[in-house]
């Protein structure tokens, strides 16, 4: 309701509450209150108007509407309208992570072997990175060590695609806008969300909760409300988030009740990993600080499982300079390498199977149940690519047998031509 005709029924009230009045002057009835009154019939205007704003398809509309496939802003684990909350324990690397996130999703890059895709309209993604904390300064430095870590980056792309909202940027006059700042109008929340939509952001990363908000009690529910709200206002905007969060006292958790979480579709643990003692690379990793975490997927909703990854951020030589790269592996390795076995005819049986996977048991239901779970094949793959190492395994045993023959014959034909030749 704009101001004209929210004035015009103001006027129309009032005019009907003149002749209440008037009539309750003439009766002996008990008068309502006219302020009352009009309190009463304002609200029931709004929320008759608001109500008929809202979307209520019938089950055969909903059939029948045709809705856009959501694409993958960083596949294969995280949508464009979606949530995700990243929580490691403080010096893990959850920062750099979603840094690099933000890179390669800016600048149409790789990070840990994850792409995004190309946006149906042609456009490109854009990423508004909030910091709660770092000095602009240190976020610059680290911006352009990791551009060198994101293969395939298009560093135009990511220069014009990826802005910064940085605490320590701004001028200490101005407050900074709080994602928990329900404030209507000018709060945190309805700040951030005009910068978003100004800017067409189709990320927002908001790092970390522990400085962009506050709540007075962690452990109480309610006191999520607000943040929660957001996160759900954000996904009708169409617009996916990434939440930087602290684990708890135990380290193995996010901080905080668990109402924080029932919005995210993906729940995302960067868990401190040790490495190989007796690796000196992993050793020299450690006492240096550099990265390196083991990636834990604690939710992912609707989405194709990702495996256990294993990633550290260290450097290598490139044109005669060190520069940064994430190493990394991943739990599907070993997964993906009997694949292409698989597909070149290398094994014949499944226990051929379990024992080029190190199963002692010789076993391999596991191994290929694990394959299917991960999209990696199907159980009518595994059969096709057994049936043609059974032929291949056929035809080299047909080969051994007929191939000593031969040459057993073109020796004796040797032997009585040499035998011939002799004086």
């Amino acid at each position: 309701m704009n101001d004209e005709q929210y004035m015009w029924s103001l006027n129309t009230e009032r005019a009907k509450l003149i002749s209440i009045v008037k009539w309750q002057a003439a009766s002996d009835t008990t008068p309502m209150s006219p302020l009352r009154h009009l309190e009463e019939t304002m609200s029931a205007t709004r929320n008759e108007e608001a109500s008929s704003d809202l979307l209520m398809p019938t089950l055969g509309e909903l059939l029948d509407t045709p809705i856009p496939e959501r694409q993958h802003i960083l596949r294969p684990w995280l949508r464009e309208h979606e949530s995700c909350l990243l929580y490691a324990a403080t010096g893990v690397g959850k920062s750099l992570f979603a840094l690099t996130t933000a890179l390669a999703v800016a600048g149409k890059g790789s990070f840990l072997g994850w792409t995004p895709d190309a946006k149906a309209d042609g456009s490109e993604w854009r990423v508004l990175y909030v910091d709660g904390e770092m000095h602009i300064g240190d976020i610059q430095e680290r911006a352009r060590i990791l551009m060198d870590a994101v293969p395939g980056i298009s560093r135009m792309k990511a220069h014009n695609n990826l802005q910064f909202l940085a605490r320590q940027q701004q001028d200490p006059a101005i407050d900074f806008p709080e994602i928990t700042d329900t404030t209507k109008p000018g709060g945190g929340q309805e700040r951030i969300l005009q910068k978003v939509l100004d800017g067409r952001f189709d990320l927002l990363i908001l790092d970390n909760f522990s400085t962009l908000g506050r709540v007075v009690d962690e452990n109480e529910a309610s006191s999520f409300d607000d943040i929660q709200s957001f996160l759900l206002k954000l996904k009708t905007e169409k617009v996916a988030t990434i939440l930087v969060h602290h684990t708890g006292k135990s380290g193995d958790t996010y901080r905080g009740s668990t109402k924080l979480v029932a919005t995210f579709e993906v729940m995302l643990h960067l868990k401190r990993y040790a490495g190989d003692k007796d690796n000196i690379a992993d050793r020299h990793a450690i006492s240096y600080g550099q990265a390196q975490f083991e990636l834990e997927w604690h939710k992912l909703r609707n989405q194709p499982a990702v495996g256990r990854v294993i990633a550290k951020l260290t450097t290598r030589e490139q044109q005669g300079q060190q520069v940064a790269y994430w190493d990394y592996s991943t739990g599907l390795d070993l997964l993906y390498s009997l694949k292409a076995g698989l597909q070149d005819g290398l094994y014949a049986t499944n226990t051929e199977i379990a024992t080029a996977a190190g199963r002692r048991d010789r076993n391999a239901r596991d191994v290929i149940a694990k394959g299917v779970k991960h999209h990696v094949w199907t159980r009518a793959n595994i059969r096709e690519w057994l049936s043609l190492g059974q032929k291949r395994r056929r035809a080299l045993e047909t080969a051994a047998i007929t191939v000593p023959l031969s040459a057993a014959r073109r020796l004796d034909d040797d032997d009585d031509a040499a035998l011939t030749a002799s004086p």
